[in-house]
């Protein structure tokens, strides 16, 4: 519960500073705008998007960080989900609904329908989805930084020159996808692995096949889950 907790507030100081950040800029910018006499004042305020961008960047990689926590602790046989799923839903003086959503995270179906006690392997799957997905939100703030960046440049010394910069947004996406797909496969067993612990690879996709892969392209998804399945080498 502690861990919970701590990620909560962590939640919110970055939540709080974000929305100060994002007023305080675009209070600014106006400010400057009608000082300066110059519209060119609010070619800063692109970058509002980036910043948000960064936010849930930074969010998603809190809320992974976390489920990493719990799931090592469950794979180590230290934490009893259904107990955890029981202690977060009740009292607490932490908000209700954020504990909520946070254990709605948990690929508890997976977890609880998980083969021959093998718990390791399924906490790594779990935490390579979760690192693909962080990859993917780090790759698209980082475009939209440089976007931003671009755009704001252009307006200010009137020129299509540094639009140029726009263009590697798209590399930046495909390299991080690429990555981040390296990544996940590297996280997964092998057909091999899996027969020289005993555990029966059908079963093990099955229950891997029930995590959350909502973040994960459908395709990167289905060739995951034949290798799982051994019909993939």
């Amino acid at each position: 519960m502690d861990l919970t907790a701590d990620v909560i507030r962590q939640r919110a100081r970055y939540y709080r500073t974000l929305v100060v950040t994002v007023v305080a800029f675009s209070i600014a910018s106006l400010i400057a705008a009608v000082v300066l006499q110059s519209w060119r004042a609010l070619a800063l305020l692109p970058f509002v998007v980036p910043f948000c961008a960064s936010f849930f960047f930074v969010d998603a990689w809190l809320m992974a960080r976390w489920r990493r926590r719990v799931l090592g602790l469950w794979a180590r046989g230290t934490v009893d989900l259904v107990a955890f799923r029981g202690m977060m839903s009740a009292d607490s003086p932490l908000p209700r609904q954020t504990m909520g959503s946070m254990v709605q995270t948990l690929p508890l179906a997976a977890l609880d329908s998980e083969p021959g006690g093998n718990r390791q392997w399924l906490a790594l799957t779990a935490a390579g989805i979760d690192a693909h997905q962080t990859y993917s939100m780090a790759a698209a703030a980082a475009g939209l930084a440089a976007g931003a960046s671009a755009i704001a440049t252009a307006i200010i010394v009137r020129s299509v020159m540094p639009l140029i910069a726009l263009a590697l947004a798209p590399l930046a996406v495909v390299v991080s996808r690429l990555f981040a797909a390296w990544t996940l496969r590297r996280s997964i067993p092998r057909t091999a692995q899996l027969r020289h612990e005993g555990i029966d690879p059908h079963a093990f996709a099955s229950a891997a096949a029930l995590l959350h892969w909502r973040s994960i392209p459908p395709k990167e998804r289905d060739r995951v889950l034949s290798v799982l399945n051994g019909t993939r080498p």
